[in-house]
């Protein structure tokens, strides 16, 4: 149909579907049961050869262009287009069947600019294009300015709160340059004391073994002077030999029967001489009654022990006795040295007791930290001491209760206190520890009686195995020291304190001590710690916590890391050895026992060398018995001699001449045993006066051996003391050797840490600070470790409370310069922008001079035109320019006002304000003032005459014919489903009948045209089908 002309017109010369407003798809313009749809167009070229431009559309959507035979595409064409001034976008131009309801919908703008394309003013619609943009400049300029200015003066506003907190970081750098300088000088400080501390380790050390050099020289000297008392002892051992021998011979002698035979038979001569003289009858009343006397006396010596026997049991009893004299003597050294040792002891429990006295004090300051972190902890402590023996008595608690870990617990090294509170926590480290969980239960009931702040824990000691022993699970899951050596490893939280078992299982089971490595410093292969060793969850590199954290469901690891400096110990940093408490309360119970032991022994050997002494003397009774015995023994014996030769000569028959004879031998033998019993009296008294003196030789050498005793005693007693001395001092020696190694490492690290802090400034070893620090150090007014410690922990303790902001410094930092650049960049952008729009304004003065005035002439024109035409049509019409501000470009359109019946008032073109036919009549009568000054090749309207009455489709089509005949219009294609009868027709207007019925037999276009005649073939056809 005609539509498909326009439509092909459009589409061929790369215009877009959406201008026809008649399909979305360009694939619908294809002709049923076809598979491509070609169009081809032949455009005027007034220099030179038309350009003919084909278009193809292929079923699928494809479409290709070409340009006089050659392919091209749409780009080329759209060119092509624009260079011959053919818009079909512009209504003005190209008002397709679909659009003509459009024209009144334009907005004045939109209208504006289709007029001014149309009638081919392109450098005005530049000027305009350029003056929107300049006024969009200069809108967007006051806008940005105005906004600038506002952001400007907020970033102004906010800069001096950045200011103020950038001077407030400023003062806290210095007050961190401050800190760094305490920290700096307190390092200092720490190795000045250490320097102290360690010569007086080293000067103890060197006391101790002064003194034991000195004392193993006072041993030898008094070993000396004791092998010069073992020589007189021997000497006068020697010389006691003498006066023994001649004592026991003198007892001995003393105690043989030698005077009582002698003085026996002086009494038997006596009665021989008796008998000689006694008369027979006497004689035999003698005879009988010495023969019951000699009866007598055999049956008595019957009942008598022999001599042999008597002599042995002397022998015996005089060994004894010398055995127990003897050992009195020995029991007197025993005790002399007994009494030494006893002074030894005394002066043993007496340094003991200093020792316990000053630990109980180190004691007694934990207990007072403990009273005021935790006064009810404190009171448990103190009513469980008080109780606890009575409890036991009462068969409570008969399992091991422990006190809390900051009472029980050592650390060796008090640099490591902070770790292990650290990690322990308060409450773990003021936990009572029970060993039976019942008895836990017990004491906890009983002590939350009185006391709140309180907690008993059971110590499984059936666990401590899995900590110990190699087998130990949580032993075997711990990394081995040997293998964290490389990252300088020190220990683990759990092998830095001592303490009873049970409370070091209660801390390894309740917190991360056990698990928790501390290293030294940060190494070149710190970073791989948690790689190479994943179990290790938590550690230390010098004062930084690093923690990994696994997610129990996504199994993602996350790090952290946590700077402790600021953490000091509060709960362990007194130090005292529980263990050595108890060691020293056991040494001083053993001392005290043993000095009672002591004492008694010496009482016992007191009592023993008495009841020694009364056991000799019972001896000597049992010898003299002994020997009585053997000298009654020896009188019956000799008695019964005797009496026996006194029978033998009784009974031998006598005479005078041997009456005289027996007298005188009897008196002869009287007078020799009278003698030789003089002179045995004599020897006996010159024996005993010897003897006597021997004695008293004897006690004197037994004196003289007690004084070496006593005088040699003091040495004795100073030869044990040295050796007790000797043996002490190497016992303190060896662990002040030690404290003295630890103090070494310590001075080491300290002098380490003091030199590197201040290298910066100087490398040289020195005791000293270098100079410029020396001088920083001064102006600091805390002197002492623990004044500068409290110094850096208030210093510390205001920087936390600025964390906050420092944490932000960076990005305090960063916002300050980047505001201070954003002042300087909006600064320069608001002058640029208020240059721009002075710059604008004198381009705008310039292109508006001109071109305003030339729209005004431009639409004035139009109007005369379009105002002439509505007259002639009996309507009043007019076209204005319409503007809001004359410098608001965007505001310009054309304005078209109507009035079609006499008293109305003007009405703006508008849907809804006129009829259809109103508004086609509109229409087309603009497009007609337009015809003349338009510059574009042709124009193309379709169905405009749609809603027109005849008489004003029949004016219009005249108004159209006389502006597309006359003058320099362009081309005009006018489309219409009809047209009226017997309209005019004028040379140049050619009509086309487009008509698809089946009743045209034949192509038209097969019908020629009368030679001569100007009626288009079309027209001859039309007549040759209504002839037929």
């Amino acid at each position: 149909g005609k539509s498909a002309l326009v439509n092909a017109i459009c589409i061929g010369l790369g215009g877009n579907i959406d201008t026809l407003q008649r399909c979305d798809n360009i694939t619908t313009f294809i002709k049923r049961e076809a598979e491509e749809a070609r169009i081809e167009i032949e455009l005027y070229n007034g220099s030179g050869d038309n350009f003919e431009v084909g278009c193809s559309i292929t079923i699928k959507g494809k479409v290709g262009w070409a340009i006089n035979g050659e392919r091209a595409n749409k780009t080329q064409v759209e060119d092509l287009v624009n260079s011959l001034n053919i818009q079909t976008g512009n209504m003005c131009q190209f008002l397709p069947q679909d659009v003509v309801k459009n024209f009144p919908l334009m907005t004045p703008q939109e209208r504006f600019l289709s007029t001014v394309k149309a009638v081919g003013e392109g450098k005005l619609v530049e000027q305009f294009d350029r003056l929107k943009e300049i006024q969009k400049v200069i809108d967007n300029s006051d806008n940005l300015i105005e906004t600038k200015e506002n952001t400007l003066e907020s970033i102004k506003n906010k800069m001096e709160g950045i200011k103020q907190k950038k001077i407030k970081m400023d003062n806290i750098e210095q007050v961190m340059v401050n800190k760094d300088i305490a920290e700096k000088k307190l390092k200092w400080t720490r190795f000045e004391n250490d320097i102290r501390e360690a010569k007086k380790i080293k000067k103890k050390t060197d006391e101790i073994k002064q003194i034991i050099a000195g004392c193993k020289e006072q041993i030898v000297e008094c070993k000396k002077i004791d092998a010069e008392k073992d020589v007189e002892m021997g000497k006068i051992t020697e010389k006691l030999a003498v006066p023994e021998k001649l004592i026991q011979y003198t007892e001995r002698i003393m105690m043989e029967p030698m005077v009582n035979k002698k003085m026996m038979e002086l009494e038997h001569l006596e009665q021989l001489m008796k008998s000689e003289e006694e008369d027979r009858v006497d004689k035999a009343e003698n005879l009988d009654k010495t023969k019951i006397e000699i009866e007598k006396l055999t049956r008595e010596l019957k009942h008598c022990s022999g001599d042999n026997a008597i002599d042995i049991e002397i022998s015996k009893l005089r060994d004894k006795e010398h055995q127990i004299d003897n050992k009195i003597q020995t029991l007197i050294t025993s005790k002399s040295d007994l009494s030494s040792k006893s002074k030894n002891l005394q002066q043993s429990l007496r340094q003991v007791q200093r020792n316990l006295s000053d630990l109980k004090n180190a004691e007694n300051q934990k207990l007072t930290q403990l009273k005021k972190t935790n006064p009810d902890c404190y009171g448990a402590v103190m009513y469980i001491r008080k109780n606890i023996e009575d409890w036991r008595q009462s068969g409570k608690f008969k399992h091991g209760i422990h006190e809390p870990a900051v009472l029980t617990l050592t650390v060796p090294n008090l640099e490591n206190a902070v770790y292990i509170e650290k990690e322990a926590g308060g409450q773990q480290l003021e936990a009572f520890v029970c060993e039976d969980p019942r008895e836990a239960n017990d004491l906890m009931q009983e002590l939350r009686q009185r006391f709140q702040r309180v907690s008993v824990i059971h110590g499984d000691l059936n666990k401590m195995a899995q900590f110990i022993s190699p087998r130990g699970e949580r032993f075997r899951s711990r990394a081995a020291a040997e293998d964290l050596e490389r990252y300088k490893f020190v220990d683990y939280v759990g092998d830095m304190f001592n303490g009873p078992d049970a409370v070091k299982v209660h801390l390894y089971m309740h917190t991360s001590v056990y698990n928790t490595a501390v290293f030294q410093e940060e190494t070149p292969y710190s970073e791989e710690i948690s790689d190479e060793f994943p179990n290790l969850r938590k550690y230390y590199v010098g004062k930084t916590l690093n923690t990994c954290r696994v997610s129990k469901y996504s199994k993602l690891v996350s790090r952290g890391e946590e700077d402790i400096s600021y953490f000091k110990p509060q709960r362990l940093k007194i130090n005292y050895d529980q263990e050595e408490i108890y060691s020293l309360e056991k040494q001083v119970d053993d001392l005290n026992k043993e000095i009672n032991t002591n004492n008694k022994h010496v009482q016992k050997i007191s009592d023993t060398v008495v009841k020694n002494k009364q056991e000799i003397t019972q001896i000597k009774k049992d010898i003299a018995e002994n020997n009585e015995l053997k000298v009654n023994k020896s009188k019956l014996e000799i008695t019964l001699k005797h009496k026996k030769e006194l029978v033998v000569e009784m009974t031998r028959p006598k005479s005078d001449e041997n009456h005289e004879g027996k007298m005188e031998e009897y008196a002869k033998k009287k007078v020799i045993l009278a003698k030789d019993l003089v002179k045995h009296m004599q020897s006996m008294q010159e024996t005993h006066a010897k003897s006597n003196l021997q004695y008293i030789e004897r006690e004197l050498l037994y004196v003289k051996q007690y004084h070496l005793q006593e005088k040699y005693s003091e040495n004795s007693s100073r030869l044990n003391n040295l050796v007790a001395e000797v043996k002490d001092q190497e016992a303190a020696l060896t662990p002040e050797e030690k404290r003295l190694d630890r103090w070494k490492e310590r001075l080491r690290k300290s002098k380490d840490d003091a030199h590197s802090c201040t290298a910066d400034e100087s490398k040289e070893v020195s005791k000293k600070p270098p100079p410029n620090y020396a001088a920083l150090f001064d102006q600091i007014e805390a002197r002492t470790a623990e004044d500068l410690e409290a110094h850096v922990d208030a210093i510390a303790k205001d920087l936390k409370n600025d964390e906050k902001l420092m944490k932000d410094q960076e990005k305090i930092n960063r916002s300050y310069q980047e505001k201070k650049q954003s002042i300087e960049t909006l600064g320069t952008e608001i002058e640029q922008l208020r240059e721009d729009k002075v710059n604008a304004l004198k381009e705008s003065d310039n292109i508006s001079t001109s071109g305003v005035q030339r729209l005004k002439d431009l639409i004035d024109n139009v109007n005369d035109k379009f105002s002439a035409y509505f007259a002639d049509l009996g309507y009043a019409g007019e076209v204005r320019l319409s503007r809001g501000d004359v410098d608001d470009y965007k505001s310009y359109g054309v304005a078209i006002k109507v009035r079609f019946r006499d008293g109305e008032d003007w009405s703006e073109l508008a849907k809804g304000r006129q009829s259809g036919g109103e508004m086609s009549v509109t229409t087309a009568i603009y497009m007609l003032a337009l015809q003349e000054m338009t510059t574009v090749p042709f124009r193309c309207v379709d169905e405009i005459n749609q809603g027109l009455d005849e008489r004003n489709e029949r004016r219009v089509w005249d108004m159209i014919l006389n502006a597309a005949t006359e003058g320099g219009g362009s081309q005009y294609f006018y489309l219409a489903p009809k047209m009226p009868y017997n309209l005019e027709y004028k040379p140049g207007t050619v009509v086309h009948v487009c008509h698809a019925s089946d009743t045209i037999k034949r192509s038209i276009s097969s019908v020629e045209q009368e030679e001569g005649s100007d009626v288009s073939r079309w027209v001859t056809a039309a007549k040759r089908l209504r002839d037929s």
